[in-house]
């Protein structure tokens, strides 16, 4: 039986490069964003309609079914550790059934400064008509009342966005009874410091350290960005490990950086 473990965090934190060097590891398997904690949440909930459940027949059947989702979705991977990948995982809905899969739930986290992270997203979406976030905004109506890079920010900082919406998962994570189920990692110390970040992560997983190598990073899987987002290599890793983002002061309007340059102040990460 594989063990499984969780990957999750803020968008544009290094998440699918952390895949890549967990990849290099010949026991572990870490994949790309999964739907399977949100197979197993419409399962439950299909679940709970079933006239034979609700007469109490068969009902330890369908509780192993969901408890089995994991071990039967990666029963292809021959490897003994797994990580699911997926931001759902942290959110207060997401952990019953994180200690489904493994009842010593792990849940590794990325962060980084979400002033980056938005100057990561306005850049690498620089000349792309008909983006993944335009698309999202013009979707709901998102009013749009300052320059279009401010409009975007404040799209993806909004609870329907995919950083503001992460951010709940930060405060349940911050709460004393989830605190030892989070190992958070930020995006500064795996790029400046693999060494120890990466030898931090195997000790909170309880298992042994690997040399990793940082300058031929590969992807172990490719997804294709540019039909699901509208954007090329939008998840691409870069073979050596550096930092190479642009500074935010020369991306974001004084606007944005006033604005959201203290969101995170309550995690104390």
């Amino acid at each position: 039986m594989k063990k499984i473990f969780f990957l999750s965090g803020l968008p544009r934190t290094g998440s699918t490069t952390l895949s890549a060097l967990l990849n290099q590891n010949p026991d572990i398997y870490c994949s790309h964003s999964t739907d399977l904690l949100t197979s197993m949440i419409d399962y439950k909930e299909n679940m709970n309609s079933y006239e034979s459940l609700q007469a109490e027949i068969m009902t330890t059947s369908y509780y192993q079914v969901l408890k089995n989702m994991g071990q039967s979705f990666y029963e292809h991977v021959d490897k003994p550790y797994v990580f699911d990948k997926s931001r759902g995982w942290g959110s207060s809905q997401s952990l019953p059934f994180a200690n489904l899969l493994n009842s010593e739930v792990k849940i590794v986290y990325m962060v980084r400064p979400i002033l980056e992270i938005l100057s990561s997203f306005i850049s690498i979406i620089e000349g792309v008509e008909d983006n993944f976030i335009d698309k999202a905004m013009k979707k709901i109506n998102y009013p749009i009342y300052r320059d279009i890079n401010d409009a975007r920010c404040d799209y993806l900082m909004s609870e329907f966005g995919v950083v503001g919406s992460c951010l709940p998962i930060l405060a349940n994570a911050r709460l004393p009874e989830n605190k030892n189920l989070f190992h958070f990692i930020s995006y500064d110390d795996l790029v400046l410091q693999p060494n120890k970040t990466m030898s931090s992560l195997y000790s909170f997983l309880d298992l042994p350290d690997y040399d990793h190598n940082y300058k031929n990073i590969i992807e172990a899987d490719s997804s294709n960005d540019f039909q699901a987002f509208g954007i090329k290599n939008l998840h691409s890793v870069n073979p050596i490990l550096q930092k190479s983002s642009k500074s935010y002061n020369d991306v974001l309007s004084p606007y944005i950086i006033n604005k959201y340059k203290n969101v995170l102040d309550f995690a104390k990460l």
